[in-house]
This record gives structure tokens, sequence and C-alpha cells, in this order.
């Protein structure tokens, strides 16, 4: 399924997944999602599926536990979605359960401007900021579908960012971001 602002939508922004448990009245929902979209996600969605039915839902608008509550039951009786699945400790049930229920990671998202796509390096500010330098980070491993580049990390401390450097460009243009596009961080809280 994807997220759309109209009832028919003519392109999609973003897939992602839910994640029904038996017994529980409500879907999980993809965390990097809910994070890379916090600031345009309403409590009240309208998902599309592919053969172009709507389906109306409330979402929880909670980034650590995120989940799609009144209207579940119904979409989850639409596609028939039982939640008895063995789930064993390789299975995809496994995994898409972790990736959306376990929130002891830490998500941030970047959306970016031109500049940032163009330029040799990225200023990380918030959150993000102070748990890199709690944590000594000295280089960030940036995985995409096309490439993995490791960055080296500079503490500024006049604005108290966090600055991407070797790396970023050829992180850009291998993956041909552009502005707007939004570039998702994880970091292992543990």
């Amino acid at each position: 399924m994807a997220a759309s602002a109209s009832n028919q939508p003519s392109n999609f922004l973003w897939t992602f997944t839910t994640l029904h448990i038996e017994n529980r009245n409500f879907g999980y929902v993809d965390r990097h999602f809910v994070v890379a979209y916090a600031d345009e996600l309403s409590d009240k969605w309208m998902l599309v599926d592919s053969n172009r039915q709507l389906h109306k839902l409330r979402y929880n608008q909670d980034p650590r536990s995120p989940r799609l509550t009144k209207g579940w039951t119904k979409l989850r009786t639409a596609f028939n979605i039982q939640g008895k699945r063995n789930c064993s400790n390789l299975s995809m049930e496994c995994y898409l359960h972790l990736a959306t229920t376990e929130n002891d990671n830490y998500i941030h998202y970047v959306k970016l401007t031109n500049e940032q796509t163009t330029g040799d390096h990225l200023d990380l500010n918030g959150d993000i900021t102070g748990l890199i330098r709690n944590k000594n980070i000295q280089n960030l491993i940036l995985v995409g579908e096309k490439t993995v580049v490791t960055c080296k990390i500079l503490n500024l401390e006049t604005s108290y960012a966090t600055r991407i450097l070797d790396g970023w460009k050829e992180f850009c243009t291998d993956h041909e971001l552009k502005e707007g596009d939004r570039v998702l961080f994880e970091m292992e809280m543990a």
C-alpha cells in the first residue's frame, strides 16, 4: 500500500510495511516511514491498495510505537490478514515485527535542500548530534541501494552541529539525491 493525500493517487510517494499480531485490534507501521514523513502525517489516513480501493484508518501519531487503529480490523478482514504465521528466528515475519515494533534504535531524517545535495558535506542538528557526540562516533556508514560509503564526522562547537564530511558528495551523486529527498539516519541505542 502507499500513503496518499488524495483519493486516487497518480503516483506513489512511498510503500511501507504494516504488521498484524493475532488478537490485537491494531497494526504496526514501519517506523522508518513514520519518521521520514512525521511532518506530513495526520491522525486520519486514506490508503489506496493496488486495486485502487480506498481504506480509511486512524494513526496514533506515536513515532516510537506507530499504529493504525480505527479501520484496521476492517482492512485486515478485507485482505484476510490472519496473523497466524510461524515466527521462527530467521523468518520474514520476525524481521517485520522487529522493524515495526522495536524502538531502541534512534531514527532521524533530513529533508534535503539543493545545497545539501550538491555540497561536499551535510550538517545534522537536533537530538542526533548529542547522540553522536555522547557515543564519540568518528565515522558514519551511509547505506543506500547503490553504494555503501564511509564518511568522517566533525563536531562543530560553535553551532553544536555534526558535519558529515568525506563521502557525502559521493553518496549524493551515486544515489542521484535531489532537493526534497529524505535521508534516514538510524543509530543503535545499545
